[in-house]
């Protein structure tokens, strides 16, 4: 992230952001609403897009100006799950960083689901989700919402509706071009998704193209 250009990790282009060298995560944020917000922004239109959850590790450490948050390189996960203990993995540890909790997206929908207040609980940590809640307008909003363990005032507030970070055809063509997404595109199959969720279309096929 030092130097004059911060854009080469897109190629200069800041309109393919999706990080695919993770050069995003590690950034420091003081609140965790900040953090949630930046996660959001980098990592919820991609998850999206190809219809696979995504998920970081956030840890706290301290610095000059006290305590800070940031988070780990967002792994891809599967249509309704990812693993969290890979995600916990990436931390990078040192004096004074700790596992605090992880930030996941629903790109299918849904609030909180019950796996995740099992893992909170059973992790004592807390854990934000991060998906789009349509309104009554036709429009709607990317907001994230949290739980803590045992049930704790969450450290998010609610509903706070984040910049709409929409995906153009640009990015999706340069999302196609990528290994670490191209190789998830047929993974996201109905008949699978069907035994595990009502949220997606029985009759749809799902093509990355939409």
């Amino acid at each position: 992230k030092s130097g004059s250009n911060w854009y080469v990790y897109c190629e200069n282009n800041p309109l393919k952001f999706v990080d695919p060298s993770g050069l995003v995560a590690g950034e420091k944020f003081r609140t965790l609403q900040e953090l949630s917000n930046d996660w959001g922004w980098n990592y919820f239109p991609t998850s999206e897009y190809i219809m696979m959850e995504q998920a970081s590790a956030i840890y706290k450490g301290y610095d000059e100006k006290g305590v800070y948050y940031s988070y780990t390189e967002a792994i891809v996960g599967g249509p309704h799950k990812t693993d969290l203990d890979e995600a916990e993995a990436m931390i990078p540890y040192g004096d004074g960083v700790t596992y605090v909790g992880a930030i996941h997206s629903h790109p299918q929908g849904g609030n909180i689901s019950d796996n995740d207040i099992n893992y909170a609980d059973n992790n004592d940590k807390f854990i934000i989700a991060v998906y789009f809640q349509p309104d009554d307008k036709g429009w709607g909003n990317v907001i994230a919402r949290t739980y803590s363990a045992g049930g704790a005032p969450g450290p998010l507030v609610s509903n706070m509706p984040m910049p709409n970070p929409w995906l153009s055809e640009e990015r999706k063509a340069y999302l196609r071009s990528l290994s670490r997404y191209r190789n998830v595109w047929e993974k996201h199959e109905t008949p699978d998704c069907r035994k595990e969720t009502s949220t997606c279309d029985p009759d749809a096929i799902w093509k990355p193209d939409r």
